[in-house]
């Protein structure tokens, strides 16, 4: 056999044995990180809990990983739990398209033209505008579950509350009963800011009694009412506004300004 052909030979065999050790190289990882390596293919659904998220991003528990299975392992959980805690720090996007209803024609959606599209992010993302919660309660026991999504850090200590009086099978109408819900919410979220909603021929009545209490704002609008009257129907929101405005100065009051509305939720300046 010629010396080329030798040499061929070697180098093929070389590369055959280089390809066999680097399909095998998992198996001569010590005991300790080959075990630590099998716990770690379950960790993601452990780490979908902040509280360990938190935990786990802690530098003496990462130092406590690499002592117990190696500085590879902790490596690798490092960048696994970064990755998770990241997750929680990104936005939700909800991209919606708005229709009307065609009523002459079978109630058929039609596009509406003078907004067609648009697109909301949530996040509680520090970096980004803070958005401020709204509770609508439609019961008492409504505050009390306010009360305990924030006593568990989910939703901030100064959400904005609305009471919604006027809807059938749940609050009525009725200004006593405003006296004792707003007595509750004083009581147990103080940092709330409020305002009550009449439902259909209420919604007058219950601005007022809201305005008379020292309300944070009020709500108007046809989402809830649609008549100015029993025998007459609101040409629009702007109208059912007007009347809104027209409360507000009879309890010497006026509509706040943008810089106004944002400082008394706490918000930042757009």
């Amino acid at each position: 056999m010629s010396p080329v052909f030798l040499l061929a030979i070697g180098l093929c065999t070389l590369g055959v044995v280089a390809l066999l050790f680097w399909a095998l190289r998992g198996s001569f990882q010590p005991p300790a990180l080959k075990d630590g390596l099998k716990v770690l293919e379950n960790a993601p659904q452990h780490l979908f809990n902040m509280a360990q998220i938190r935990q786990g991003m802690d530098p003496e528990d990462l130092k406590y990983v690499a002592s117990k299975g190696g500085a590879r392992l902790a490596a690798t959980l490092r960048r696994e739990r970064r990755r998770v805690a990241l997750m929680y720090l990104s936005a939700i996007r909800l991209d919606f398209e708005i229709r009307r209803i065609d009523t002459e024609a079978g109630n058929r959606l039609l596009p509406y033209g003078k907004f067609r599209h648009g697109r909301v992010w949530l996040s509680d993302d520090a970096n980004r505008i803070p958005l401020r919660a709204e509770v609508e309660i439609f019961d008492l026991s409504h505050i009390h579950g306010a009360k305990r999504l924030i006593d568990a850090g989910l939703m901030s200590q100064r959400p904005h509350i609305q009471f919604v009086m006027g809807v059938q099978n749940a609050l009525p109408a009725d200004e006593h009963l405003l006296d004792i819900l707003l007595e509750q919410t004083k009581r147990i979220i103080p940092g709330a800011t409020w305002t009550a909603a009449g439902i259909g021929r209420h919604q007058s009545q219950v601005m007022q009694w809201a305005l008379a209490r020292g309300a944070d704002a009020v709500r108007t609008g046809m989402e809830d009412n649609i008549r100015t009257s029993r025998d007459r129907l609101a040409s629009g929101n702007d109208e059912l506004v007007r009347i809104a405005v027209g409360l507000l100065e009879r309890f010497s009051c006026r509509p706040a300004t943008q810089a106004e509305a944002r400082s008394s939720l706490g918000l930042q300046s757009a």
